[in-house]
Parts: structure tokens; C-alpha cells; sequence
């Protein structure tokens, strides 16, 4: 997860995430323009968002795990989460 203060203009992250938005819309993908991103994967073009043109409940916000090759929804964080820890679990040999 990103912190704020590494997603502002000064940050360590923000010109990554700027560039990563450049560079999807140029490609079509200009759904991540508004997204407010809060982590990165760790590979390259590997975002998660929040879409806040996609409400997904009260006061909740879709969560779009974004890949060039795929892009995957969830209804909120716990969601995205509960996946997350599964595929860890997955990974380990636990599931």
C-alpha cells in the first residue's frame, strides 16, 4: 500500500504513477485518469485504484487491480483483501 505522502507531487511515487497514467490512456485504457491509486504490485504497470466512477455500495468505491494484460474488480478493499490473502495462502500451500 502507498502512503499519501508518497503519492503527492513530491513523493517517491508520483512520477511513476503519472507516467503510468500517460502512458495507459495513450493506449486506450483512459478509465485510470480519475483512479486514485493506492498500490503498486511491485511489477511494472502493476496498479491497484480506486474507480471513483465506479461506486460499488454506500460510500465505497470499486478497487481495480490493473495489469496491461488483465484488469480484475473487487466491490471494496476487504474484497480485494480477502483475495490478496487467498492467493498468498494459495502461494505457501496453505489453500
Amino acid at each position: 500500500m502507498l502512503s499519501s505522502r508518497d503519492i503527492q507531487p513530491e513523493g517517491k511515487f508520483h512520477q511513476d504513477i503519472v507516467e503510468w497514467k500517460k502512458d495507459t490512456a495513450e493506449c486506450g485504457s483512459g478509465d485510470v485518469l480519475d483512479g486514485l491509486v493506492i498500490a503498486n504490485l511491485g511489477s511494472p504497470n502493476n496498479w491497484v485504484y480506486l474507480d471513483p466512477n465506479k461506486p460499488s455500495g454506500e460510500a465505497e468505491l470499486t478497487v481495480v487491480l490493473w495489469d496491461p494484460e488483465f484488469t480484475s474488480e473487487f466491490k471494496d478493499l476487504i474484497e480485494f483483501f480477502e483475495g490478496r490473502i487467498k492467493l498468498c495462502a494459495k502461494g505457501l500451500g496453505e489453500a
